[in-house]
């Protein structure tokens, strides 16, 4: 009877995992812990890998690992896992050599009899990507030579970089929730109102402006207005990049430039240069 109803139990459990791994929306694969060899499999899982099922069964946990990344497996085997956690992220092969980057969340199972591991798979190699963009984007943000302002969905400022301090003048506390338009002269205001925070802006547009620096002098500049959206395809905020007009650099203003180096050339440092050419022709 004792055997008969530990068999029952058996099956109850065996339906129902086949039951959670076939029909979850998640990759999933078990293992048994032994000799790593898998036990089952789902189709998302094979979708993810891109083996087929007999393929996958005849394979074990290893051959999803390169050789030089079997160390992870001992990792991943010793790293006490917390229930409904995932640990990772661990790099996974794929059936046609190229990798994938996933998280597991590992289970502790009796699973037809054997010790083993559910895990369930999570593929996160798109917020891998997504999260070195970020890094590439602050990484820009912060090192362009260009000043750059970010502001909200009415044009107040949000935030700048350290070029706008370096090349403008202005610190993060004189800008703090200022709005840009105190930035430009007065005939531009309308202007920038207009074609950026007020126009319903779906794409990248460049205005040319007067930019006020903190003296109160104005320099040329284009305004690149970038809008940023959010998930629903609302404007939330803008991105505006400062491309300041260098002013040339007249024949007057050279001339001056010129004078005033001459005039601080020391006259005893011309006769020592002097002396120390001729004396070599006098020798000569």
């Amino acid at each position: 009877t004792e055997n008969v109803e530990h068999n029952s139990e058996m099956e109850a459990k065996a339906k129902m995992y086949d039951a959670i791994i076939q029909h979850s929306t998640e990759a999933i694969f078990i293992y048994d812990i032994e000799n790593l060899k898998f036990l089952e499999v789902n189709d998302e899982a094979l979708k993810l890998y891109g083996y087929k099922r007999n393929d996958f069964l005849n394979m074990d946990l290893t051959d999803l690992y390169a050789p030089e990344d079997i160390q992870t497996i001992i990792e991943s085997g010793e790293s006490k896992s917390v229930p409904g956690s995932y640990s990772g992220p661990w790099r996974h092969k794929k059936s046609d050599g190229s990798s994938v980057l996933v998280e597991l969340n590992r289970s502790s199972i009796d699973f037809n009899g054997k010790k083993s591991h559910l895990n369930i798979v999570r593929n996160v190699s798109d917020q891998a990507e997504l999260k070195k963009k970020l890094q590439l984007l602050e990484t820009a943000f912060e090192h362009t030579s260009d000043p750059i302002i970010n502001t909200d969905k009415d044009g107040f400022i949000t935030e700048i970089n350290d070029s706008v301090s370096k090349r403008l003048g202005y610190s993060r506390k004189d800008l703090e929730t200022r709005p840009f338009i105190t930035l430009v002269s007065d005939d531009d205001r309308a202007k920038i109102n207009k074609n950026i925070f007020h126009s319903g802006l779906l794409k990248t547009a460049a205005l040319e402006v007067g930019f006020k620096k903190p003296s109160g002098t104005f320099q040329k500049a284009t305004v690149i207005a970038t809008p940023i959206k959010n998930y629903s395809g609302d404007i939330e905020s803008f991105c505006l990049i400062i491309k300041l007009v260098e002013e040339p650099v007249t024949a007057k203003d050279l001339n001056h430039s010129q004078e005033d180096s001459v005039q601080k050339i020391d006259p005893p440092f011309l006769s020592n240069v002097f002396h120390e050419i001729l004396t070599p022709i006098n020798v000569i």
